[in-house]
């Protein structure tokens, strides 16, 4: 590989570092439905959202009516579009009010490209829609019958804070070096070598040849120990912890989070680059019962098998499987169980 092609692969590098962080870094912003004019039995309903969720909190309340409390969640750095519906039970006016979004620090401001209801873009002046945040918010006020049914739409984005740019630099920083050690294995594992003309052509004979019998011919050309080895070790894992794989529904930990999504950089401000990755590429962010847990057992057991090699151990069925044993049935596996949404990327990771 010549300098000229490396520099432009670490451009892209660091090109690419820029793109994931701003389209990762997410926020949130506020917006109320308040009664200024009606009766006590007054109250929207019936709401119509995505990536919005309503509450109705009691000191909202009033002698006009009963108030909504949005929270827009997925709030990026570029413009994003949000619609939100409702219908008005009891007659007079209603306040629409944007606002910025709240973390465990400080508030967050966002910037507004418009906002429109039914239809119909409410303000001109853009300026008046810029900054929204704690110190500053914008109301419009609307006139409603019973069983109206009104449309929001706003456009909006973060307003990039200091805070903002401390963490967007800090995950440049990080997928700056993440991208820079990949790129550099690439380069050293496939293209330092002499004959480059063989390696394209084996990739040219894999897309081509047939996948299965490459993988049944790769899985035969594997040593008939680690083989044996780690079969035994995944079967005697899933028979000693056999009981979570089929109780881990009833009284979970986690049993609430199993019915979400999980997208691969949930936990990246926490610094778990890789919490979701395996998740992702395997079941699309979801924890599957049964599957997720084979799959986690299986990454274990060829950890284990893996070390084996690694350390040197005497090549032999059975003190593979002792070895395998002793790193696999300890306390540590149990007590990650009762968080059984990390279980495939903490259990998959360490063998890859």
């Amino acid at each position: 590989m010549t300098k000229k092609s490396s520099a432009y692969i670490l451009l892209f590098a660091a090109f690419l570092s820029v793109l994931l962080s701003v389209c990762s870094f997410s926020g949130k912003a506020r917006m109320e439905v308040r009664w200024t004019e009606g009766s006590p039995k007054n109250i929207v309903e019936d709401f119509v959202k995505k990536h919005t969720s309503v509450s109705y909190p009691d000191e909202c309340k009033g002698q006009n009516g009963q108030c909504a409390f949005l929270t827009l969640n997925n709030v990026r750095l570029y413009p994003c579009k949000r619609r939100i519906s409702f219908s008005a039970v009891g007659e007079g006016k209603l306040e629409i009010v944007l606002a910025g979004g709240l973390n465990k620090k400080a508030s967050v401001h966002n910037d507004y490209s418009y906002l429109k209801i039914n239809g119909r873009n409410v303000t001109n002046d853009k300026k008046r829609l810029q900054k929204i945040g704690a110190d500053k918010t914008y109301v419009k006020e609307i006139s409603v019958k019973n069983g109206d049914t009104v449309t929001l739409d706003v456009k909006l984005r973060i307003h990039p804070e200091k805070a903002v740019y401390q963490k967007l630099f800090s995950s440049f920083v990080f997928s700056c070096i993440f991208l820079f050690i990949f790129f550099w294995g690439i380069k050293v594992t496939f293209f330092s070598k002499k004959d480059e003309e063989e390696y394209k052509k084996k990739i040219h004979d894999f897309i081509n040849g047939n996948l299965a019998q490459d993988i049944a011919n790769g899985y035969k050309s594997i040593d008939p120990v680690y083989r044996k080895a780690f079969w035994i070790v995944f079967l005697i894992i899933n028979v000693v912890f056999g009981f979570h794989t089929v109780t881990f529904m009833w009284g979970n930990h986690d049993w609430a989070a199993l019915l979400s999504h999980d997208s691969w950089d949930k936990w990246r401000p926490l610094g778990r680059y890789s919490a979701n990755l395996v998740k992702t590429v395997f079941f699309n962010g979801y924890y599957l019962p049964v599957l997720s847990n084979l799959l986690s057992f299986a990454g274990l057991a060829l950890t284990s098998v893996l070390l084996c090699v690694y350390w040197n151990v005497k090549k032999s069925v059975s003190i593979f499987v002792l070895c395998g044993l002793v790193l696999s049935i300890q306390p540590f596996t149990l007590e990650w169980l009762f968080y059984v949404t990390a279980l495939p990327d903490l259990y998959v990771m360490p063998a890859l």
